[in-house]
């Protein structure tokens, strides 16, 4: 496709050219209706997923049938053509400054700069990922551009070559038309290249056809052809190059045509002042598209409409070519009637009465300036146009102005030749054309009631005082209905006039029309169509809205609303909605009938027609995109399925559709795994699901357009995952875990139990061995060598006769024999009462030295505390027996007591020392039994076992210096509670 801007350069000379009073196809302003802003269009591109791209002054426009998006690059010129989508996806387009870019993934980049010399790129053809061949203006050279590595090179040449015209390529071959001065002729001949782009080798054919005005040619390629256009005279040259036979279509203004494009077998001449369509095979059948703007570009997008890019005015959309309209009164109309021949006569605002005959394309002023006050009425019979101010009316068939006495009226309706019933702002009444006096006997129906009078004129009769529109009488003149303000009347041949009823109350009508069989159609003020039929309802239809007016072509009744035209089937009883998406032009509707199979719209300055044939439902689905899913406030990847975690549970689906025919009737529908179809709100057009359970979903997602045509559905599945307390397989590894404990515990617990079991044979050997140490240890207390010596003691008090000492010696020896056996029986006793116990038995040991001995015990820090009976006294009777009793002099024993983590006790005695006692005991072996430390050694192995602490005793010898100094030592570490 060439730059279109290469043939703008004849734009800058705007000409205005009246046109024939010819019909164009009705079209609407895209710039009004989506709030485009862009006047001057150079190029409309629509790419395979139904978006446009549109070339304009301020850079490329991106529009996906909602919203617009600018791109440009900063520092180059804005405006831009030439806009090309590769294979790639890659969107392309060149400024007319010389540069080339390309679109890719949301970002421009600069694909050819042409620093030092710019020129404008008549063409260019992108191949592959990083290669672009173009040509430039008015040059015979293609050249080859490598967009990695930034160089250009002349790819083609050939001797003679002054302009390439137009390529293609198709599969690394490329196709050129180009104009080459032939040295035989000297005349510029086209040729025709079929280069191979990989090799660069390529094949020549001469066509022998001369380059006519070969600054204003142009190539058109389509799918099935190569057009060669060119400008002879004052006619347009169409050549198929693949048939090499010319087709001449006559332009008249050549100066006035801007470029051409080929649309489905059609030539489209964008004009300087409009766009006309010319069939290829049949070039004299020519189409007014468009008229009084400037066009540059056209495109039909896959709904059908045609798109008109124009240089000044933004974007025109046809909806459809069948819908089209005349400008029959610049000034604007203000009544019309249309006859039974269907010529129409109006009235416009200067008060000039015109006449316009079928198809409505030239009008004939009547008559100019006439008195007219607001209605127009045809009397049928009588073949008249009546004026309801003026006592004259219009004789079609004479073609002149007559007689009329009606007087003023608003609406009539000829009954017969001579009466005719009018209605007026306050009443209806029966009158007669010519005033005769009324003669009932001609009156066929039976308008006399009770409630109505005679006027004072015997030509009228007042049939009912209420304000009153209109009055219809059906095509067989046996019933009549008026339109009252509180009612529509039925007046019949034979009965009372019977207000019809719907429901029990009064029919109030927005509309009346006569059936074209029998019956009468009435729109009602609660947007209803009922059909009547000798005053009974027959059928009624729900309207989308009320109506102002009513047409029937056989099966089909057109109904006009405010902006739009309902299309009724009344066989299917279907309604379809014609409005500016459909190519209807905004105005009120002044009236409204169907003619030859056309319905024909008057509105205040045009005649909009259509072929009633025309299928106005639209079957085209819209294409339907999700644009965005969102996980609460996070964008997800757009993908088919999706596994959520248990509370990624609330998710939000965004879409569109980029349809322009019906775009705001269109309808989202959604469903959640096959559940009912439910309406999404049209004003965000997105859904929001929230607090999902647990589960598999399936979205499903569609989009019915404007006459319930469903477009293919969406699908999006998700799995949003149990919570982990809801899922088999953990309370499968909890109950696995519980038995592993329960197993665990039963083995530990059968442990244990073995274990007590064993701490108690263990605790029961332990007291045996306890109560065998503490027999042990009342053996070491009563000492029978003791017991032997004190009692000798005694003895000897007791021959001195010293009785009262013997006495009190006898008492705490008793005393003694009696703590001990009590003590044996208990665990622990108070330290108070234990060194009261030792207190007892020094007391009674210093009765066994003859020689002075004495004793201290001492106490520091200790408080009320329980420790193990009689550990104390066998270290004190050792330190008696091996060290004091041996020795000669001053005899001293020192007990202290001090209270750490264990009860610390220290015996010291100023004895002998170890190492003589030793040696004593030695020679007093075999006939003296010694103390022995095995019983208290075991004793204290018991206790540390119950106990678990560090207790024992250890001795240590003292360097004693002279004799009254301690000379041994034994500390012992005593647990306590």
């Amino acid at each position: 496709m060439l730059l279109r801007n290469f043939i703008y350069i004849l734009l800058f000379v705007l000409l205005g050219i009246k046109s024939a009073a010819q019909s164009a196809c009705n079209s609407y302003s895209f710039n009004d209706l989506y709030g485009f802003e862009e006047n001057t269009i150079y190029d409309i591109v629509q790419n395979q997923d139904g978006d446009f791209w549109i070339g304009t002054n301020s850079g490329l426009v991106y529009f996906d049938g909602h919203e617009f998006e600018y791109y440009s690059v900063k520092g180059y010129g804005k405006a831009c053509s030439n806009i090309k989508v590769d294979p790639l996806g890659r969107v392309w387009y060149a400024n007319f400054g010389g540069q080339l870019f390309y679109l890719e993934n949301d970002s421009i980049y600069t694909a050819l700069e042409q620093p030092n010399s710019p020129q404008l790129i008549v063409d260019y053809f992108p191949v592959g990922q990083d290669e672009v061949y173009y040509f430039l203006a008015e040059s015979g050279i293609l050249h080859h551009h490598h967009i990695g590595q930034k160089q250009t090179k002349e790819f083609w040449k050939q001797d003679g070559c002054t302009r390439i015209v137009s390529g293609k390529v198709v599969d690394y071959e490329m196709e050129l038309v180009t104009h080459q001065v032939i040295p035989a002729t000297q005349q510029e001949e086209i040729v025709r290249f079929t280069l191979n782009l990989s090799n660069g080798t390529f094949v020549r054919k001469l066509l022998g056809l001369v380059a006519e005005t070969p600054s204003k040619n142009q190539v058109i390629s389509t799918a099935d052809a190569c057009y060669y256009t060119y400008f002879k005279s004052d006619r347009l040259g169409v050549l198929n190059l693949d048939r090499e036979d010319a087709l001449l279509i006559e332009m008249g203004e050549v100066y006035s045509l801007n470029t051409t494009q080929v649309i489905d077998n059609e030539f489209f001449l964008l004009k300087k002042n409009g766009v006309e369509a010319v069939a290829i095979d049949s070039p004299n059948n020519r189409e007014t598209i468009i008229r009084n703007v400037n066009a540059s570009t056209c495109l039909k997008d896959r709904e059908g409409n045609v798109w008109i890019g124009t240089l000044e005015n933004g974007i025109y959309i046809i909806p459809n070519r069948t819908f089209q309209h005349n400008t029959i009164s610049q000034q604007g109309l203000r009544a019309a009637v249309v006859t039974n021949q269907g010529t129409m006569y109006y009235v416009d605002v200067n008060n000039d009465f015109y006449a316009c005959d079928f198809p409505y394309h030239k009008q004939e002023l009547i008559a100019e300036n006439i008195d007219f006050q607001g209605f127009l009425n045809y009397d049928p019979i009588n073949d008249l146009v009546l004026f309801n101010n003026q006592e004259e009316a219009y004789s079609v068939k004479e073609k002149k102005f007559v007689v009329s006495k009606l007087g003023y009226f608003k609406n009539a309706q000829f009954i017969d030749d001579n009466h005719v019933v009018l209605t007026r702002a306050d009443v209806a009444m029966l009158a007669t054309f010519d005033r005769s006096p009324i003669d009932w006997k001609e009156v066929v129906y039976q308008l006399k009631s009770s409630q109505a009078s005679s006027s004072d004129v015997p030509h009228r009769y007042v049939i009912r005082n209420v304000r009153c529109n209109k009055v219809v009488q059906t095509r067989d003149a046996q019933q009549l209905y008026i339109d009252y303000i509180d009612g529509v009347y039925y007046y019949s041949t034979s009965d009372e006039p019977v207000v019809l009823k719907q429901q029990g109350q009064p029919v109030i009508a927005t509309a009346l029309m006569t059936d074209t069989e029998v019956g009468v159609w009435i729109a009602t003020n609660n947007s209803e169509l009922l059909k009547f039929e000798g005053g009974q309802l027959i059928t009624s239809y729900k309207l989308p809205a009320t109506v102002s007016s009513i047409a029937q072509n056989k099966d089909l009744i057109y109904l006009a609303g405010k902006n739009e035209i309902y299309r009724l089937h009344i066989p299917t009883a279907t309604v379809n909605v014609i409005d500016e998406t459909d190519g209807l032009l905004s105005g009120k509707v002044m009236m409204m009938f169907c003619e030859a199979d056309s319905l024909f719209l008057l509105t205040e300055n045009q005649f909009q027609f259509l072929n009633c044939n025309y299928d106005f439902i639209n079957n085209r689905p819209p294409e339907l995109f999700i644009e965005e899913i969102r996980l609460l406030d996070k964008r997800l990847p757009l993908k088919d399925h999706y596994d959520l975690a248990y509370n990624e549970n609330s998710l939000t689906f965004s879409f569109r559709t980029n349809a322009i025919r019906g775009k705001e009737q269109i309808s989202y529908e959604y469903r959640i795994s096959g559940g009912d179809w439910l309406t999404a709100p049209r004003s965000s057009n997105e859904v929001r699901l929230s607090n999902l359970a647990p589960g598999t979903y399936i979205f499903e997602l569609r989009t019915i357009n404007e006459d319930g045509v469903t477009s293919e559905v969406k699908r999006i599945s998700f799995i949003i995952d149990k919570h982990l307390l809801d899922k088999w397989w953990f309370w499968l590894v909890i109950f696995s875990v519980i038995l592993i404990i329960a197993a665990v515990v039963a083995k530990y617990r059968y442990s244990e139990l073995r274990r007590q079991n064993e701490l108690k044979q263990q605790k029961q050997e332990l007291q045996k061995e306890v109560y065998k140490s503490k027999i042990a240890a009342i053996r070491s207390q009563m000492n029978p060598h003791f017991i032997f010596n004190l009692l000798n003691s005694i003895q000897h008090l007791v021959i001195k006769g010293d009785n009262e000492n013997a006495y009190s010696y006898i008492n705490r020896f008793a005393g003694l024999v009696r703590n001990t056996l009590d003590y044996s029986e208990e665990d622990t006793i108070s330290l108070r009462e234990e060194i009261k116990l030792l207190d007892i038995y020094l007391d009674l040991e210093k009765l066994r030295f003859p020689e002075s001995f004495t004793y201290e015990i001492l106490e520091m820090n200790t408080r009320d505390i329980q420790i193990p009976p009689m550990l104390i006294q066998p270290f004190i009777e050792n330190a008696l027996v091996h060290g004091l009793l041996h020795k000669n002099g001053q005899k001293r024993l020192r007990v202290q007591f001090e209270l750490k983590e264990v009860l610390i006790c220290r015996v010291e005695d100023n004895g002998i020392g170890r190492k003589k006692a030793k040696e004593i005991r030695a020679r007093q072996r075999g006939n003296h039994k010694s103390f022995s430390t095995l019983a208290i050694e075991n004793r204290f192995e018991l206790l540390a076992k119950s106990y678990h602490q560090q207790i024992g005793f250890s001795y240590e010898d003292l360097n004693a210096e002279n004799e009254e100094e301690f000379t041994t030592r034994v500390t012992i570490r005593i647990p306590y509670r």
